[in-house]
């Protein structure tokens, strides 16, 4: 089979799997949200934001090196598992000293143990990363898209009857932790990679040179994702972070196809890396397709949200569509360059990338001074049409 052709097969999986999932995501969303409320849900989204900040840092962007490297051998998934797993040790130490500075921080009650929970879950999540990489290098994402459809399932499963239940914030915490246990679980079943965690110094060097690179230009990136915990939870409370984190969940689940586009990215432009022509082909004709695949979703919603909205969710969610035009015209930019990031990481310009988004980053950072709930996260909305990538 040739790399178009699978390339071509593993988007298909990977769309039609985002598709499946949205489905499955929004259903969860619209029940929970509707359910427990936007306070409720604004203490939930406030920890996960911190909680998927941690876990980008301490991923390292081993397990990037491990899809785009030319060479790996069982030696190379020892060492990646070794590292985690002390990683993974770290974060059970730090796990009740961040939540408890995160609530007295934002002085929101309850978020100091909601953030202890979801951090407790990271050490087994970053195991997993370890066998999701070694799927995503085979181009494997027919597995990769049943793991976390399943995952997407057991969140629906879980999250939705403890709403029912009041059980408020922590249905949709312990909904997440169940759906990426399982997803976790399935990659290790379908990786088939030996559970035998070794220190080799020299895999490890290597990984840490390319991953640190790496890192670096996504901690700078991700640092987005802090501005609901440290920004707009402070400021706006919880009512005001759940208004955020809904509209940010909605242009996330609308924009699936670019999610896909970027995870398959990486694992096939790594097999043209030395083809300038083509790898140039690829990402100017993947550059119009995103814009086509995510700007009429985006704007269908833009038109029927002011509908569906208060009718599937109630009023009190009315406001979160404030905020939606200014956070779909930034991810609807972004889609634009997610492939040239990709690209630049594949060639390992790793740190050129990181100094580019930190001067972007300046500029948009000088004022932050309180406009109301959504002024509070609108004035954050240039910075993710900067040209780099979300992760999903």
């Amino acid at each position: 089979m040739s790399l178009r052709e699978q390339v071509l097969r593993g988007g298909a999986f990977l769309i039609a799997r985002q598709g499946l999932g949205l489905v499955l995501s929004l259903a969860a969303l619209f029940l929970v949200t509707k359910i427990i409320g936007p306070s409720a849900y604004g203490v939930y989204a406030s920890a996960l934001g911190l909680v998927s900040f941690v876990l980008q840092i301490a991923s390292l962007g081993v397990n990037v090196y491990l899809v785009r490297s030319p060479d790996l051998d069982e030696k190379d998934y020892q060492a990646a598992l070794a590292l985690y797993g002390w990683i993974g040790l770290a974060l059970l130490v730090l796990a009740f000293p961040i939540g408890k500075a995160l609530q007295l921080y934002t002085k929101i009650s309850g978020l100091d143990w909601v953030t202890t929970v979801l951090l407790l879950g990271l050490p087994v999540f970053l195991i997993g990363r370890v066998f999701l990489a070694k799927l995503e290098r085979t181009l494997d994402f027919a597995r990769v898209a049943v793991a976390e459809l399943a995952g997407s399932l057991s969140y629906l499963l879980v999250a939705v009857p403890l709403a029912w239940q009041g059980w408020g914030y922590w249905a949709p915490s312990f909904g997440w932790l169940m759906s990426q246990g399982v997803a976790t679980l399935l990659y290790a079943r379908f990786a088939a990679i030996p559970l035998r965690p070794r220190w080799h110094r020299e895999r490890v060097r290597a990984m840490l040179e390319y991953g640190m690179g790496f890192s670096a230009s996504l901690w700078v990136w991700q640092i987005r994702i802090l501005v609901l915990p440290l920004v707009v939870a402070p400021l706006a409370g919880p009512q005001g972070a759940g208004y955020v984190a809904l509209a940010v969940r909605l242009v996330e689940a609308l924009s699936f196809v670019k999610s896909a586009t970027w995870r398959l990215s990486i694992s096939a432009l790594a097999r043209i890396q030395q083809e300038s022509s083509r790898l140039r082909y690829a990402v100017e004709e993947g550059m119009y397709l995103q814009v086509l695949a995510l700007g009429p979703f985006l704007l269908a919603f833009a038109w029927l949200g002011p509908w569906l909205v208060p009718r599937l969710l109630g009023e009190a969610w009315s406001e979160a569509l404030l905020v939606y035009p200014f956070i779909a015209l930034a991810y609807l930019v972004n889609g634009v360059f997610s492939l040239h990031s990709s690209a630049l990481y594949v060639l390992r310009y790793n740190w050129q990338v990181s100094v580019h988004v930190k001067t972007w980053d300046h500029p948009f950072r000088m004022d932050l001074r309180p406009r109301g709930w959504a002024g509070t996260h609108r004035r954050w909305s240039p910075w993710n049409s900067l040209p780099h990538s979300s992760t999903p």
